[in-house]
């Protein structure tokens, strides 16, 4: 982006639904959307959804739906200069300065070929306790490499990659009820499946100071060296197909006196082909889970509520740092006093109230306590 080289990124696009009841229990509804890009070919979406109530407030809902994600800004121009790393977009005018095909190696067959290099290593090793056998001096470690170069061959980047990134298109399947009985039970399910193809993350390779298209031996040795290499992140498209799925859940019930409870939970899961490169950064945990308890009428005047919380760990994966942010757990809670005759009332409560510092991204804010009061005029 410069004087003489404007970047430009146009999008327009148009959206359509309809929808028909059968009857008085049956709906069915239909979209389409359709957009256009300036560097992408015209994508469409669809969507197909089927609701039915089988009985009264009890509903039984299905949708199949087509989608398409175009990669955004920094996804298709992106070039930075990390140090170390440089992380650039996928569109091919953005790749092809840096000539990657048949000079790069995929970090993923990198590691792959040190693993299996310290597991050969550890196969000719005779150990006593915490004694070494003489024979360790005798391993020949150039002859193990070598023989297991054929890693680093598969891994080498071919001229079939980085021709610029596509729009994500996934497929995508839900099932759900909903249910309300008396006016006061909810209770909610939801279960979907995702089928991805082209799905946006990055491919991270290593680019040694010699091709490994020349010396095989001399490129592993420097793509192992930092100072002899540079790792890129490329805006990249999965070779295959990725498999998402999720099941959400919820019950609240609220009683007659004014006890209120109510749970839910939330599990979300990846499936990715361990031969496809791609980093996907799906960053999700897979395990959610909420609890609510409260009263409206703990006193003529006073209501109150508590929460907790719990989050599983999971792994996170981005350009700036890759690691597992561990899970937590919190409390909350809130007390309103209720004054009538002014048509006020006044809320104090807290959250994570024992103070159980948790942090959702690396390079994010650590979240402590906090606490609060408000007051609230309502003369309607």
């Amino acid at each position: 982006d410069s004087e003489t080289n404007d970047i430009t990124n146009y999008e327009y696009g148009f959206y359509t639904e309809a929808s028909k009841r059968l009857n008085d229990k049956v709906e069915l509804s239909a979209s389409i959307r359709v957009d256009k890009n300036e560097n992408f070919d015209f994508v469409s979406s669809q969507r197909f959804s089927y609701v039915r109530e089988f009985k009264k407030n009890n509903f039984f809902r299905a949708s199949i739906q087509r989608g398409v994600r175009l990669p955004n800004i920094q996804e298709q121009f992106l070039d930075q200069n990390l140090g170390e790393t440089r992380l650039i977009g996928g569109l091919q005018q953005v790749t092809d300065p840096y000539d990657l095909p048949n000079n790069a190696i995929f970090q993923q067959s990198l590691e792959e070929f040190n693993l299996a290099v310290a597991d050969d290593v550890n196969r000719k090793l005779v150990l006593n306790e915490s004694i070494i056998d003489e024979s360790f001096f005798q391993i020949d470690l150039p002859a193990i490499r070598r023989s297991n170069q054929d890693i680093i061959e598969r891994g080498i980047v071919d001229a079939s990659r980085f021709n610029g990134v596509q729009p994500e298109h996934v497929t995508s399947f839900e099932i759900g009820y909903r249910g309300l009985v008396e006016d006061k039970k909810v209770f909610e399910i939801l279960y979907y499946r995702n089928y991805y193809t082209n799905f946006i993350g990055n491919t991270r390779v290593i680019k040694p100071r010699t091709s490994p298209s020349i010396d095989l031996t001399l490129a592993t040795e420097q793509a192992n060296t930092p100072g002899q290499s540079e790792l890129f992140f490329i805006t990249d498209n999965s070779d295959g197909l990725i498999v998402t799925e999720g099941l959400e859940m919820m019950y609240d019930v609220t009683s007659d006196e004014g006890t209120n409870f109510s749970i839910n939970a939330t599990y979300a899961n990846i499936g990715q082909d361990s031969d496809d490169p791609l980093t996907p950064n799906f960053n999700t945990p897979p395990f959610k889970l909420n609890f609510t308890l409260g009263h409206r009428k703990l006193g003529r005047f006073f209501a109150g509520q508590i929460s907790w919380r719990f989050r599983s760990a999971f792994e996170w994966e981005s350009a700036f740092l890759d690691g597992t942010i561990p899970d937590y757990h919190t409390l909350d809670f809130q007390l309103t006093f209720k004054i009538p005759t002014i048509n006020s009332s006044v809320r104090v409560g807290g959250n994570n109230v024992l103070n159980r510092e948790q942090f959702n991204i690396f390079g994010g804010p650590e979240i402590s306590s906090y606490y609060y009061i408000s007051y609230t005029f309502d003369k309607f």
